[in-house]
């Protein structure tokens, strides 16, 4: 995310619902839902990165009945550095059983609505080159199924990317793999935000 945006994106959004940092730093988000909580963290690889969780958005803005759990679907954490990442977790032995994609797509429509209000007072900001968005899927496994060489290894499933990770981590460090989807990444579904 390069400066300006950065700008608009803290003006537009209360500095409670996100975590930044710049170039080099670690930004950690917590995970926090009834089954599970851990910290998700990378080093911002961009001039500035941003993590929230759209459900924050949505229970701070309060235009919507039901809080964090209100109408539309949406994903778990959206990480901008250099590259939109949207990340879902499901705690299943098969993803295909699970429901991630719709969340990913509700989430999505949500990021547009919000992109668009950061944007909305800077017409120089809606020219700028977009950048792409990656879903990525990360399935909590029980330690038993994951061995060490599966953990962390990136997979590719059709427009997601998806890693295992065992029930009981607290800290995960997409450092390295938001580093190799985006370096790995031969764009099957060119879907693309201002930021």
């Amino acid at each position: 995310m390069n400066d300006q945006y950065y700008q608009a994106f803290t003006r537009a959004i209360v500095s409670q619902l996100f975590v930044s940092g710049s170039r080099a730093q670690r930004v950690i988000q917590e995970i926090n839902e009834e089954n599970y909580q851990f910290k998700l963290e990378f080093r911002v690889k961009s001039a500035h990165a941003v993590a929230f969780r759209l459900e924050d958005v949505k229970a701070q803005a309060k235009y919507l009945n039901g809080g964090k759990r209100a109408a539309g679907k949406d994903n778990d954490c959206t990480i901008i550095d250099n590259g939109i990442f949207q990340i879902e977790v499901k705690e299943t032995k098969r993803i295909g059983n699970t429901k991630a994609s719709k969340q990913l797509i509700g989430g999505e429509r949500w990021l547009k609505h919000l992109l668009y209000l950061v944007a909305s007072e800077d017409e120089t900001l809606k020219t700028q080159d977009p950048q792409q968005i990656y879903n990525l899927i990360i399935q909590r496994v029980g330690r038993g199924t994951l061995s060490r060489t599966q953990s962390r290894q990136v997979i590719r499933d059709g427009d997601n990317y998806r890693i295992r990770i065992g029930k009981n981590e607290r800290r995960i460090d997409l450092t390295r793999v938001k580093n190799e989807i985006t370096q790995g990444s031969s764009v099957v579904n060119d879907r693309r935000f201002f930021s």
